[in-house]
């Protein structure tokens, strides 16, 4: 973990005097780089949706005063966590022609660049040739901080690890195969963490008394000969030491709670389950400071062999064998599509839920977290991606204002929000450019 002294600690031990007092109104506080870590998640499912069923209704930007219809209706007690976002498209794939297929744009949505096509016997497919912004975002956050797992990758898909089922990419022609094992992934996790502070975290906090101890004493004495003015100057800084000592006695009450999980049958009544412990696996993972970037794959490309039967009837399968969520997307119905996207909404409130339920300081873990519920279709019977269907919830550690309803310039790249992701998680883009396509979306922070 990287440890910084504040320019205070080190002017005091060296020696310097009052004359530079005036310093300490001109720098962060003395516990600045302390605190929670921001955390990203990004959250992956298929086919799109009935758009009148999915986006709030109502004029303006703020999301208090609209009604979520039928597909968000879940997310209503979490408006103000919330940030709606219209207008974006993979417009990397529109450029040329890879995403003319939709479900091609499931390997090169999170690139910002364009991918290649390939075949492997059956309909054309697509691969990136770049990494995508999770893993940008985490060789970023390596060089900051060392962590046991540089990223999380979790999957409750049906189909297998080829290519075009893959949506984060560590590089050219190098997809990351999801575990789709909670069990697997809780063992790699947590083995031996239950129940212990992460060792950087105990690391950290040693220090930090070690050094509160030092200054409070020296700075006491110090305050002594000075005048009325510089004393209120050393009394705020000593307020900022406080609160300083207070975060430290958070972060080593802070235990690391691993989860034991027994896989599920693989069988389609089960699919909840699956989703449900990878939520909490994501969870206890940000809570012992394991990892700090995390995905999650619903579906692969094409959202096949995913049937509700915890849903009711959703009526006959006409293009597909079964009636599953891609048979759902090309013949849908209105209310039986509707139903298992709302469902689909549902499980991302149950993960606002469990992250909101985790105390951080005088707020939760889904305000020091950022996570982007990602469809990478518009609508699945067109197969189009503009306007895309997406969420943030969390601040990010206080970038992002939520409780509102952006609506950008149709057509818009989706890599502006990727370049937001990053800055949220304090990973400067040169030139703030992710992928071929330059800018940050505006309006995004606080």
């Amino acid at each position: 973990m990287s440890h910084t002294l504040s320019r205070r600690a080190v002017l005091r031990q060296l020696g310097i005097g009052a004359g530079m007092l005036p310093i300490l109104n001109s720098v962060p506080a003395f516990g600045a780089p302390l605190g929670y870590p921001k955390r990203l998640v990004i959250v992956v499912w298929s086919n799109g949706v009935i758009e009148s069923q999915f986006w709030p209704q109502g004029a303006g930007t703020d999301l208090a005063p609209m009604m979520f219809p039928t597909i968000t209706a879940s997310l209503d007690p979490y408006k103000q966590d919330l940030l709606f976002i219209n207008g974006l498209e993979f417009r990397n794939c529109a450029d040329n022609g890879i995403g003319a297929f939709g479900h091609q744009t499931y390997a090169t949505c999170f690139t910002g660049v364009k991918g290649t096509r390939f075949s492997d016997g059956g309909e054309p497919s697509a691969k990136a040739i770049s990494a995508s912004i999770d893993q940008v975002i985490a060789d970023a956050v390596a060089t900051q901080v060392t962590l046991p797992v540089r990223s999380l990758h979790l999957g409750a898909m049906k189909g297998g690890n080829a290519p075009y089922n893959c949506c984060f990419y560590r590089g050219a022609g190098q997809p990351v195969a999801p575990e789709q094992s909670p069990s697997a992934a809780a063992s790699k996790l947590f083995t031996g963490a239950t129940g212990t502070v992460n060792p950087d975290i105990a690391q950290l906090v040693a220090q930090r008394k070690s050094l509160l101890d030092f200054n409070g004493r020296d700075v006491a004495n110090f305050g002594k000969n000075l005048g009325v003015d510089d004393k209120r100057t050393l009394a705020a800084h000593l307020d900022s030491v406080r609160e300083v000592e207070r975060q430290i006695s958070r972060l080593s009450e802070t235990k690391c709670n691993g989860v034991t999980v027994t896989d599920p049958a693989r069988a389609p009544a089960n699919y909840p389950q699956f989703i449900s412990a990878h939520t909490d696996i994501i969870v206890n993972a940000f809570k012992c400071d394991l990892t700090r970037v995390a995905t999650l794959q619903l579906s692969d490309y094409n959202g096949n062999g995913i049937v509700f039967p915890w849903l009711g009837d959703l009526g006959k399968a006409t293009t597909f064998p079964q009636r599953d969520d891609h048979d759902l997307a090309h013949n849908p119905g209105t209310d039986q599509k509707t139903r298992a996207d709302a469902w689909f909404v549902e499980q991302f409130a149950a993960m606002i839920k469990k992250f909101k339920a985790v105390p951080e300081g005088a707020g939760t873990m889904l305000d020091n977290t950022a996570i982007l519920f990602a469809n990478h279709m518009t609508n699945g019977a067109r197969h189009d991606y503009n306007n895309l269907p997406w969420i943030i919830a969390g601040r990010g550690g206080g970038y992002f204002k939520p409780g509102r309803y952006l609506r950008a310039p149709t057509h818009t790249p989706a890599n502006q929000l990727y370049v937001g992701l990053a800055e949220a998680m304090g990973v400067k883009l040169p030139n703030q450019t992710f992928g071929e396509y330059p800018g940050l979306l505006p309006d995004l922070s606080a």
